[in-house]
C-alpha cells in the first residue's frame, strides 16, 4: 500500500510536504543498502537528568552503546545479554545539530 498525496496548505498558507512514509530514510529516498521503503532506525542514549547527576547515576552497568558497530548492548545481569544493531547509534554526547543532521535533515530535504 502506499501513500501519495500533494503537499497540504498549513494555517500560514504554506504547503506541509507529505510523501511516501515508507521511503524516508537518513540517507535519502532509498536506504544506504539501495532498498527503497527500507524504514531506517536511529537511537540516542540521551543525557542524563539532573536528578541522575545529583545521585551520580551511571547507565554504563546496563546500557552499552558500540556507535563504530552500530550496535547497543542491554545487560539483563553479569552474565546474559541482548544486541541490537541499528543504522545509526549516537551516544548522550551527541549534539543536537548532529541528531537533526543524521535523522531529520534527510527527510526535510526530500519535502
Amino acid at each position: 500500500m502506499r501513500f501519495w498525496s500533494r503537499p497540504l496548505p498549513n494555517s500560514a498558507g504554506s504547503s506541509v510536504c507529505r510523501s511516501n512514509p515508507a521511503s524516508f530514510g537518513f540517507g535519502g529516498i532509498k536506504g544506504d543498502d539501495g532498498v527503497p521503503g527500507r524504514v531506517r532506525v536511529a537511537i540516542r542514549l540521551r543525557p542524563r537528568n539532573a536528578e541522575e547527576l545529583a545521585a551520580d547515576a551511571d547507565f554504563a552497568d546496563c546500557v552499552e552503546l558500540q556507535p563504530e558497530l552500530k550496535r547497543l548492548k542491554l545487560r539483563k545481569n553479569n552474565w546474559d545479554s541482548d544486541t541490537y544493531e541499528f543504522d545509526e547509534v549516537l551516544t548522550e554526547f551527541a549534539s543536537q545539530k548532529r541528531v537533526y543532521e543524521v535523522v531529520a535533515k534527510p527527510v526535510v530535504e526530500i519535502c
